[in-house]
C-alpha cells in the first residue's frame, strides 16, 4: 500500500486466507516517484532523482553568514579577549602586534571557511539522502527496506523543521505516480504530501510482508497480523496528521484521500482479524467463538468496501475492481459464516426452524460472495465454492430430517437474532512509535541550522546576553581593578595558585608529662610483646600448624586406603557391614574437605606473615630507635623544647594560611580577566 505505484510493480492480485487453505492477503502496491522533470505521464523507465544538493544548498547559504563576516565575529572575539587582559603592554609589543596583522587576518579567514564548513551537510550526508528518495519509490520488501523508509522519513521531519517550504521560498518539486492510477502524476513543493507517500510506502511494505508471511504455522499468523496493524497504524497516522496540511489538491478518488486512507486502513485491521479466524479454526474452537471472529472480520471488510465506494463512479475507482469484489466477497463469505456458526436462541420446539432459517440466510450470503468471487478467480473463488458446498450440503440435510421426521413450521427469517458481536475490538491500528519506530535515532545533517520559528527567540536571547556580558564586564574591570591596588598597596606579589596543605601539629600541641606517661606505656607494651616473640615466635607458631596439617593429611590418606581395600568376601550378605563402611567414607570424605579448607588458610596465613609481619617484627624496635622517631622518649626532652615546637608549628601553620589565601586572591583576579 503506497502511494504510488512503481513502474515494474504491477497492482498485487489480492487473495485471502480462509478455512484451511492460505494464500497472500490483499496489499496496497507500492508508490514510485516519477523522474524529475518528466514530461511524460507515463511510468518512469529510470528510478527517481531529486538532487536535493542543487535544491536546498542556495537557501542554505542565503541563511549563513558570509566567510568575511565570520572572520570579523572571530575577529572581534579575540580582540576583545586582549583588551580584558591589561593595559601593561609595552610601545614594542604594540609595533610587534601591527606587524602580525595580516596573518592574524589570514587566520580568521581561514577559521571563518572551518567555521561554514561545519554547518553544511556533507557530500556522503547529501548523496545518501539523494539514495534515500530512490530507495523510497521502489523499496526493499525487507526489514531493511522498512528501516530505510524510516531514515528517509526522519530526515524529510529534519528538513521541514531547518527550510521554509511551507511559505513557497524552497524551488523544489517532488513528483509522484499515483499507487491505484499509473497514469495520474501528482506534482508539487508539499513536503508533507512526501513525508505522507514515504509512509504510504512503508505502509504497502508492512501489508507485504504480512502476506507473504507463513500462513500455516500459529507463529506466522500472529506475525502477519501483527504486520497487518502496523500497516493500519500508519495509514491512521497520515490521515489524521499529515492530510490536512497538504498544499498539494488532492481529489475524491485518491489515494491519499481521506475515504481511501481510512478503506486501506480498515482492509489491513479486516485482514488481521482474517487471521485470527485463522488460528480460532485451525485450534478447533467452539461455535460461538467462531462465530464472533467470522462476524468481525464480516464487519471490517464491508466498512473498507463502503469507504472504497464511497465517490466512486463508474469512470473513476478509488481501488482497482479486482479488490473491490474481493473485499465484497470476504464480507459476504464471512458473514455466511457467522450464521453459518451461529445457534438457536429460540425454544426447543422451533429449534430446527430456527437452525433451517439461519441456513438459509447462510445460503443466500455464501451464493452472492460466490458471484463476486468469479470476477476475481484464483484460490478465492475455490474457497468460496467449498463453503458454498458445504452449507448448500448442510441446509439440504436438516429440511430433509424436518420434512421426514420432525415437521417443524418454517421459521420468518425476520424473527432472526442478530449475529453477536465482540464485546471489544480484536485488533487495532499500531500506535504511531511501533508503526514508525523511533525516527530520532538517525543523525540529522542539518542540525547546526535553527528552525525558522527559532530564529527571532534566540535573536532576542542574543541581545539579552550581550547586554548582561558588558553590564558584567564593567563589574569585572572594577574587581580587578581594585585587587592590583590592594596588592601594590601593601606591596604583596600574587603567586600562581598551588595546593598548599596546611600541616597538622599532631602531638606537639599536648603537654609533655601527658606525652612522657603515654610513651611509657607504650614502652612497657612493646617489651610485653617482644618477650612473647622471644619464647614463641608467630614463625614457630606456623611451623607447628604446618607439621600438624602434615600428620592429618596422612592420617586421611591412610584412612582412604584401608576404606577402599576391605574385604567384602567375608561377609558378602551382612548389609550392617555395608551400611557402616559407607557412612565411615563419607565421614573421611567430609574431613578431606575441611583439611583442604584448613591447608588454605594456612597458606593465607604463611603469605601474610612473610610480606606484613615478618618485616615488621616487634623484636627490631630497639629504645634508641624509638626514641629517635619520637623526641619526648628522649631523657634530654625539656618543656622548653616542647613550647618551640609548638610556636614553630603555628607559625608555619600561619604562613601557609597566608599562601593559600594569596593564592585565592589570584585566581580570583584571573578568572575576572577571563571573563572580561
Amino acid at each position: 500500500m503506497t502511494a504510488h505505484a512503481a513502474h515494474n510493480q504491477p497492482a498485487n492480485a489480492p487473495g485471502s486466507p480462509v478455512a484451511h487453505d492460505a494464500s497472500s492477503p490483499t496489499t496496497v502496491p507500492v508508490a514510485a516517484p516519477a523522474a524529475e522533470n518528466s514530461a511524460s505521464h507515463s511510468v518512469p523507465q529510470e528510478y527517481a532523482f531529486l538532487d536535493f544538493r542543487t535544491k536546498l544548498l542556495p537557501h542554505l547559504l542565503a541563511n549563513l553568514p558570509s566567510p568575511d563576516v565570520l572572520a570579523s565575529i572571530i575577529s572581534g572575539a579575540k580582540g576583545n579577549a586582549k583588551k580584558a587582559g591589561g593595559d601593561g603592554s609595552s610601545a614594542a609589543h604594540k609595533a610587534s602586534q601591527d606587524d602580525a596583522d595580516k596573518d592574524k587576518e589570514e587566520k580568521d579567514l581561514a577559521a571563518a571557511a572551518i567555521a561554514m564548513a561545519a554547518l553544511n551537510p556533507t557530500d556522503s550526508q547529501w548523496y545518501m539522502l539523494n539514495q534515500l528518495r530512490i530507495h523510497a519509490g521502489l523499496p526493499e520488501r525487507s526489514a531493511a527496506g522498512i528501516d530505510k523508509l524510516i531514515h528517509y522519513y526522519a530526515h524529510l521531519t529534519y528538513l521541514d523543521e531547518k527550510f521554509p517550504f511551507e511559505t513557497g521560498k524552497i524551488e523544489i518539486e517532488f513528483t509522484w505516480y499515483e499507487a491505484f492510477d499509473h497514469n495520474k502524476l501528482v506534482i508539487g513543493n508539499c513536503i508533507q504530501y512526501e513525508k505522507a507517500s514515504t509512509l504510504f510506502n512503508l505502509a504497502a511494505i508492512y501489508s507485504q510482508l504480512g502476506a507473504k508471511h507463513r500462513m500455516w504455522t500459529a507463529d506466522g499468523k500472529k506475525t502477519a497480523a501483527a504486520y497487518f496493524q502496523k500497516a493500519a497504524g500508519v495509514l491512521v497516522h497520515i490521515r489524521d496528521t499529515l492530510t490536512q496540511r497538504f498544499k498539494v489538491k488532492v481529489d475524491k478518488c485518491s489515494d491519499m484521500s481521506e475515504e481511501t486512507l481510512t478503506g486501506a486502513a480498515t482492509l489491513m485491521l479486516a485482514q488481521a482479524a482474517e487471521c485470527f479466524y485463522e488460528k480460532a479454526n485451525d485450534e478447533k474452537s467452539s461455535s460461538p467463538v467462531t462465530a464472533l471472529v467470522a462476524v468481525y472480520s464480516a464487519d471490517l471488510y464491508d466498512v473498507a468496501y463502503r469507504s472504497f465506494k464511497t465517490g466512486s463512479t463508474l469512470i473513476r475507482h478509488r481501488v482497482p475492481r479486482t479488490w473491490s469484489s474481493t473485499v465484497k466477497a470476504k464480507a459476504l463469505l464471512f458473514s455466511a459464516i457467522a450464521h453459518f456458526h451461529t445457534g438457536p436462541v429460540t425454544s426447543s420446539e422451533r429449534v430446527v426452524g430456527e437452525r433451517i432459517a439461519r441456513l438459509s440466510v447462510a445460503q443466500e450470503l455464501v451464493g452472492e460472495a460466490y458471484r463476486h468471487a468469479q470476477d476475481v478467480g484464483g484460490i478465492l473463488r475455490e474457497i468460496t465454492k467449498g463453503y458454498v458446498d458445504v452449507i448448500e450440503n448442510a441446509c439440504m440435510m436438516v429440511e430433509a430430517a424436518n420434512h421426514n421426521q420432525l415437521h417443524e413450521t418454517p421459521y420468518d427469517l425476520r424473527l432472526l437474532s442478530p449475529l453477536k458481536r465482540p464485546p471489544q475490538a480484536l485488533v487495532h491500528p499500531s500506535p504511531v512509535h511501533e508503526a514508525i519506530p523511533n525516527p530520532g535515532k538517525y543523525k540529522d545533517p542539518f542540525h547546526p541550522l535553527l528552525a525558522p520559528n527559532h530564529r527571532e527567540d534566540v535573536r532576542h536571547v542574543m541581545e539579552e546576553s550581550r547586554r548582561v556580558a558588558h553590564a558584567g564586564q564593567t563589574k569585572l574591570h572594577a574587581c580587578v581593578k581594585s585587587i592590583d591596588e590592594f596588592t601594590k598597596k601593601h606591596g604583596l606579589s600574587l603567586p600562581h595558585p598551588v595546593g598548599v596543605a596546611i600541616p597538622n601539629p599532631g602531638l606537639s600541641a599536648q603537654n609533655p608529662d601527658d606525652l612522657r606517661a603515654h610513651a611509657q606505656q607504650f614502652l612497657k607494651r612493646l617489651h610485653d610483646l617482644q618477650g612473647e616473640e622471644a619464647s614463641f615466635s608467630s614463625s614457630d607458631m606456623l611451623a607447628n600448624f604446618t607439621g600438624l596439617l602434615d600428620l592429618i593429611g596422612l592420617s586421611l590418606q591412610e584412612s582412604t586406603y584401608l576404606l577402599e581395600h576391605i574385604d567384602l568376601s567375608r561377609v558378602p550378605s551382612d548389609p550392617n557391614v555395608m551400611n557402616v563402611i559407607t557412612a565411615m567414607r563419607s565421614v573421611v570424605s567430609q574431613h578431606e574437605s575441611e583439611f583442604r579448607h584448613a591447608r588454605g588458610k594456612l597458606n593465607e596465613l604463611k603469605h601474610l606473615h612473610d610480606t606484613e609481619v615478618k618485616e615488621f617484627s616487634s623484636t627490631k624496635w630497639t629504645d634508641d630507635k624509638l626514641a629517635a622517631l619520637i623526641p619526648v622518649l628522649s631523657a634530654s626532652y625539656t618543656a622548653d623544647e616542647h613550647r618551640s615546637h609548638k610556636l614553630k608549628a603555628q607559625y608555619e601553620t600561619a604562613k601557609a594560611k597566608r599562601d593559600v589565601d594569596l593564592a585565592r586572591v589570584d585566581e580570583i583576579r584571573r578568572t575576572c580577566q577571563l571573563k572580561i
